[in-house]
């Protein structure tokens, strides 16, 4: 994990706001061109959505094995 990922995640599991805005502008754009490659054009919106959901929802419980 690159150590601006490290501060990051530091940020997100204190509760900031602004850290889950920058994750999602610094991840989403790749995380679309993933989407669109293994779902196409029509669900690569959703799968990204239920991605975040997931991140969100597991947060508190990652471990960091870097």
């Amino acid at each position: 994990m690159a150590a601006d990922d490290t501060e990051l995640l530091k940020r997100l599991l204190a509760g900031e706001q602004q850290a889950f805005r920058e994750l999602v502008s610094t991840y989403q754009g790749a995380m679309r061109a993933v989407a669109y490659a293994i779902v196409g054009n029509r669900h690569a919106d959703e799968a990204v959505q239920d991605a975040w959901l997931a991140v969100v929802r597991n947060l508190v419980s990652f471990e960091s094995r870097s």
